[in-house]
């Protein structure tokens, strides 16, 4: 994902905010390295494509925590509730 695309994604999300003259996101960081992992992986399937970006999505929202630890992706929701089998994530990858 390229910079720009990044920003106005993030800006559209609300998961920019500005505080007087200085822009602050938080969020910017991990969403840029998902990103870059996702366009580095090229043995990822569709599905599995999708469920990264439905991840950073709600994790934008604020719907889900995600970090890595090591070379895997982590994800904890922040209400503690699983996703339901009808839900993009189950069987998560």
């Amino acid at each position: 994902m390229e910079n720009k695309s990044l920003i106005k994604f993030l800006h559209e999300t609300g998961a920019v905010e500005k505080v007087g003259n200085v822009y602050e996101a938080e969020k910017a960081f991990m969403v840029k390295r998902v990103m870059s992992v996702l366009r580095d992986n090229k043995t990822l399937s569709q599905k599995e494509q999708i469920k990264i970006l439905t991840l950073v999505n709600k994790y934008v929202n604020n719907e889900l925590s995600i970090f890595f630890q090591g070379d895997s992706l982590m994800v904890e929701f922040i209400d503690e509730k699983e996703e339901n089998e009808d839900d993009v994530l189950a069987s998560s990858i």
